[in-house]
Formats: C-alpha cells, structure tokens, sequence
C-alpha cells in the first residue's frame, strides 16, 4: 500500500516500496487482485486477494484488520503476510471452482472486486466455464455476513432477488452443499445433505436449527453458521433457497435448496 500524489498519479514517496499487507512463498504461490473494504457495521477493513492459477485453481480468500495498513489476518489468525511454506493456507476463501447437479461448473473463480450498492454489497469475480476454460465470465454474487463479521457469498449469481423470510418448514428436504477445503483447490462438487423435520439430518448425520436467517448445520464433527436467502437457481432455472457462511475453523460451506 502506498500514497499517490491524485496531481501525477505517482507515488508520493518515490523512494518507499510501501507498506507490505499480503504476500505468499513465491511466484509459483501468486497473489493478486487486491481490493479493500471498510465496514463500519463491523469496524474491520477487509482484504480481499486472489490465489491460485486462472485458468483452473483461482480462488478468493479474505484477510481483515482493524487498521487500513494491517496486519490482515483470517478467522485463524493467519497474517495473509505469510511468505513461508504453509503461506497456502492463509486467507478465509470464500469462493472457489465448484459444480453443482445438472452443469459442468466453474474454474478459475477469482480476480475479484467489492461493490456497494446502498445498504448491500456484492463480489464480483472472474469465471471460467469448465466445457471451455478459455471463456471468462462475470459473475456477481450478493455478500451475507456471519456473526462473527466474515462477508460469505451467495452460491448463486446474482439475479435481482430480495430478502426472504423462511421457517423450518421452508428448509426440510434436499439440498445441494459444496464445502471449500482450505487445502485443495481444486473443483469441488455438490453432495446431498437431507434436513428432516425433527431437527436431525438425513441416517442421523447431526442435526441443524435455525434462529431468524442464521442456519445451524452440525455435521458429523463440524459445525456450520450459515445464513439464509433467496436466489436464483441457474442450473435448473428457477427460484431457490439458499445458505452460506463458514465452520468453526473457516471452511466456507455453500448449500442450494432442490
């Protein structure tokens, strides 16, 4: 991060390099499309970068400090500033390359930029078409914030969609989850997680509840904060409900109502 003179467009001090906010083991390990958000809801300034290879492993990760010049650090405490050999796991990464049912998916899902728009904010990212990676598309998706303060994105582009107001009953049935391991990105596909009626999920698997828009998924030895909203299912083409938000250790979870 550095000043620049708004006269000449260059740099105030043309003698510093700036002060250093993110960086990864080596180019082989890249870093880029940075962009910076304030939220004064939360008091955090909020980093958001890209890692990864366009063409198939981009991905959105997201550091946040209270101070505009850092230390950005994610929900482990990780300094996004990490240059050692675990500098790939830095960064809460709240979009991956994913497929859900019914459709090839989506790689290279990164280069992303913040936008506002009165009181709701959105992501926009590059992706990339698996049937022909060689294709960029935009997609814009609408942020969610966790209780903790982490923006989460929906599982679906944007299309216009309001607030929606759901009960228990709205979310009993299939839906369609994709996690995005910290550890591999690759593509990640859709799974079918069943919520029954009594609270319990599908063979006894954990349980779910949820509490206004904040849905409570616990699975197996993980548990999920996730919040609610309506969108539109693109892969089926039609309206849906949907959930998002992260584990206790970060793992950001998508889920779309079948």
């Amino acid at each position: 991060m550095t000043e620049i003179d708004p006269g000449t467009g260059k740099r105030v001090d043309e003698s510093s390099e700036g002060t250093l906010l993110a960086k990864r083991k080596d180019m082989s390990m890249g870093i880029e499309g940075p962009e910076i958000l304030y939220n004064d809801e939360t008091g955090y300034y909020y980093l958001m970068v890209s890692y990864g290879w366009l063409e198939d492993t981009y991905n959105i990760r997201i550091g946040r400090s209270k101070s505009i010049a850092g230390p950005y650090v994610d929900s482990r405490g990780r300094d996004l500033r990490d240059e050692s050999d675990e500098s790939f796991d830095t960064g809460v990464k709240i979009v991956g390359p994913y497929r859900f049912e019914g459709d090839d998916g989506y790689v290279g899902t990164g280069h992303s930029a913040f936008l506002q728009d009165g009181t709701d904010t959105f992501v926009l990212h590059q992706a990339r078409p698996s049937e022909n990676i060689y294709w960029s598309q935009l997609h814009v998706r609408k942020v969610y914030w966790t209780k903790d303060g982490w923006p989460v994105v929906s599982p679906e582009r944007y299309a216009g969609e309001g607030d929606v107001e759901v009960d228990d009953a709205h979310l009993v049935g299939d839906w369609e989850v994709i996690t995005f391991p910290r550890f591999d990105d690759g593509q990640q596909a859709s799974s079918t997680l069943t919520l029954k009626r009594d609270g319990e999920l599908e063979n006894g698997d954990g349980s779910w509840r949820l509490n206004g828009s904040v849905l409570e998924v616990e699975v197996g030895q993980e548990t999920y904060e996730t919040q609610v909203g309506a969108a539109w299912d693109w892969e089926n083409w039609q309206p849906t409900i949907i959930f998002t938000g992260l584990s206790e250790d970060g793992t950001a979870v998508w889920g779309k109502k079948r």
